[in-house]
């Protein structure tokens, strides 16, 4: 995607990331008038005084003037045309190696420029003169066409005013031209107002619609085909059709046009997205009414757009397609996704505040609506859209439903394998939960997620991959002073194999190999079942993370960094990548909210003895969980292992009563009291002297809780005498 240089080094810069001037710049008899300071930026520059140059681009950016102003004083300032000029200096500071701080002024610049640009041909006053320009001499004609293309959408609301304005015959044929040459960037607006406008006008833009020859366009052509009474305009619509390669719509009007373009948009497709690397992109709607009918655009943040166009596009085909949970599928997830990545605090224009929340939409539409989500989720490798689509299941569905199959797939039952912890522990609660009476493939993996929930959910693991052991070390302890554990050096994804399986999940990959080699790695990182969903971090030269992180721009599970980066910058770099991959580390809090859900999970299967999910194989998690806990977590803990017909369970329940005391002894005397009542005495005898010297010597309610326990055990009359005898 598009991404100015400037952008790209923001992403590496130290924290701060905006180039400032040092008290030098200011130093007396620097000249302060814009047109000079960009005349000796360049010139100084071109004679190799990068410490001079790079001052009067300091003096530039300080004075914070409007891109449009550079352009100008570059363009037409008294010094005449200087862009060559300029765009040789900024090239030539690029390459400087030895001074990167003139490589950070320079892309600053070549970004004002750009800007600039960019910011006049969009304007509308520029527009208007330019297709003014349109039927001017051939050189007039030339940098007006040249301009309006520039501008784009931004441009096709006036242009479109003048395509259907028969009043000016030459200016209509000239616009007509433009926007075929504007190519895709026409195509949304057009289709659009295609549905709105007269049919004489639809004649034209659909003539033009079929010269462009996007696609794009191809599910509104059919609903115009379908819902026209004039003969022309269907004839119309069929040439365009034609020429787009495309056939009239069925009796469905083009639902299923509008549905696969909705999943290109929801794909976020290079060729749906009109200003990649932007801040915003538009969205189109026609206020048919007259005088004031018009194309109207609206600036939508580019986080949210593509979900805005998915669920626009969705609509229409349910429109046509109503009975299609394919569909209404595409529709939730795009919504879901809307919501997850809005920016914090923005006014999404195409989703009013006061709408229901999405999952609200999501329960509503079903069990069968959810497990396509979740499919969708899992084979996008998102994590937070994932757990909203088991959050959705949980709320709406149970019984086999839940691992029941969906177009041939059993989306819970996969998720149960899904690289994150969080999805992992989400669909094991939410099977467990469903309390199954039959077994299921992958019944085996609930109950030791659930255990693993109670026990280690904070744990964190990072892979490293690194060539140079020195550069391994120094990045292991800066992640294991943020609370990783790291896993062995190892220099490629194959040869990390053995240390990745022996874990539960990898949160976090960092690659600090070349840059040929960690793109390499990449597809096998994505590739892999175990490591899919764990974000990648890759450490490059300042240059070559400069070069390479525009490519990344708009993926969340990707960042590229400066090897230079800071420990401080280094450990928030890797927060802020997993809190936009993942949501985030596990946090304490959280983890005891899984822990304290899997227990209340676990404890009814194991009351209810539940033969689909046997509870003894959380044995062994839980007894290390025991011992590493006490209070009340420790105490819910053993009353699920009270449950389980194995000696080490009680045992390891009377082993924690008898190093706990007060409140604490009696209550977990009581629980091993019932583990005995269930399964009969399961003690070693060192444990049963113990609860016999307790007895004799406690008082109070305590003793009698060893009594009770020790009555239990159902013990012969010689090992109960000496309570009696004793009295």
């Amino acid at each position: 995607m598009r991404q100015t240089l400037l952008s790209a080094l923001l992403l590496i810069l130290p924290a701060g990331g905006i180039v400032t001037s040092p008290a030098i710049a200011m130093q007396e008899g620097v000249p302060t008038e814009l047109d000079e300071q960009v005349a000796d930026f360049i010139h100084y520059v071109k004679i190799a005084r990068y410490d001079v140059a790079k001052d009067f681009g300091y003096l530039i950016i300080d004075a914070d003037v409007s891109p449009e102003a550079f352009v100008d004083a570059i363009e037409s300032g008294r010094f005449q045309d200087q862009t060559d000029r300029f765009r040789d200096a900024v090239g030539l500071a690029l390459q400087v190696d030895d001074f990167p701080e003139l490589a950070e002024v320079a892309a600053s610049l070549e970004e004002l420029f750009e800007d600039g640009k960019l910011q006049r041909a969009r304007n509308p006053d520029e527009v208007t003169r330019n297709i003014e320009m349109l039927t001017a001499n051939m050189r007039g004609r030339d940098i007006g066409t040249q301009r309006l293309v520039q501008a784009g959408e931004y441009a096709v609301p006036q242009l479109f005013d003048a395509l259907l304005d028969s009043a000016d015959a030459v200016r209509q044929e000239r616009v007509r031209q433009v926007l075929i040459a504007m190519q895709a960037q026409a195509v949304m607006p057009l289709s659009v107002a295609l549905e709105n406008v007269r049919p004489e006008e639809q004649l034209i833009v659909l003539d033009v619609l079929g010269r462009i020859r996007y696609d794009q366009s191809v599910p509104f052509i059919q609903s115009v085909r379908a819902s026209t009474d004039s003969p022309e305009v269907r004839t119309a619509a069929d040439a365009a059709l034609s020429r787009l390669g495309a056939r009239a719509a069925d009796e469905l009007g083009g639902a299923w046009s509008f549905a696969s373009l909705a999943e290109r948009y929801y794909d976020e497709q290079t060729g749906v997205t009109s200003f990649p690397g932007e801040e915003y992109q538009l969205l189109w709607s026609y206020l048919p009414e007259a005088p004031a009918r018009s194309l109207i655009a609206t600036p939508i943040r580019s986080e949210v757009y593509h979900e805005a166009m998915a669920m626009r596009l969705t609509e229409r085909a349910l429109e046509g397609a109503p009975q299609s949970v394919d569909a209404l599928a595409l529709w939730v997830a795009a919504n879901l996704r809307r919501e997850i990545e809005t920016p914090e605090g923005y006014d999404n224009p195409a989703y009013a505040a006061d709408r229901r929340e999405a999952m609200y939409f999501a329960v509503a539409s079903g069990m069968s609506v959810s497990q396509r989500v979740l499919a969708r989720a899992l084979d996008d490798r998102n994590t937070m859209l994932a757990r909203r689509a088991i959050d959705a299941m949980s709320r709406t569905a149970g019984g086999s439903s839940l691992w029941s199959s969906a177009e041939g797939r059993q989306p819970l039952l996969e998720a149960l394998s899904y690289p994150n912890r969080r999805v992992q522990y989400d669909a094991a609660l939410t099977l467990g939960a469903a309390q199954p009476k039959q077994t299921f493939a992958g019944a085996e993996r609930v109950v030791p997620l659930l255990a693993g929930a109670v026990r280690d959910a904070t744990s964190r693991y990072a892979l490293v991959l690194a060539d140079d052991a020195e550069v391994y070390q120094g990045y292991r302890t800066m992640l294991e002073n943020d609370g990783f554990t790291v896993l062995p050096r190892s220099s490629s994804i194959g040869e990390a194999y053995d240390s990745v399986v022996s874990v539960p999940a990898v949160d976090l990959v960092v690659t600090a190999v070349s840059k040929d080699r960690a793109m390499a790695a990449l597809p096998e990182v994505h590739g892999s079942s175990r490591l899919a969903a764990a974000p990648v971090l890759m450490m490059l030269p300042r240059r070559e993370a400069a070069e390479l992180s525009p490519r990344f721009e708009r993926d969340r599970t990707v960042f590229v960094r400066a090897m230079d980066l800071s420990p401080q910058q280094f450990a928030a770099a890797t927060e802020q990548l997993l809190e936009d991959a993942v949501g985030g580390v596990i946090d304490p809090e959280e983890a005891a909210d899984y822990a304290d859900r899997s227990i209340r999970v676990l404890r009814d299967l194991a009351v209810s003895r539940n033969e689909a999910l046997p509870i003894a194989e959380a044995t062994g998690p839980l007894i290390a969980a025991m011992g590493e806990v006490d209070g009340e977590l420790e105490q819910r803990i053993a009353e699920v292992l009270a449950w389980v017909d194995r000696a080490d369970a009680q045992q390891a329940i009377v082993d924690a009563a008898m190093t706990a005391s007060g409140e604490q002894r009696i209550a977990m005397l009581g629980v091993a009291a019932g583990s005995a009542q269930r399964f009969g005495n399961k003690l070693e005898e060192r444990q049963v002297q113990r609860v016999i010297d307790l007895a004799l010597n406690a008082t109070g309610e305590e003793g009698t809780a060893a009594a009770a326990l020790m009555g239990s055990l159902n013990l012969a009359n010689d090992q109960v005498l000496p309570l009696v005898l004793g009295d």
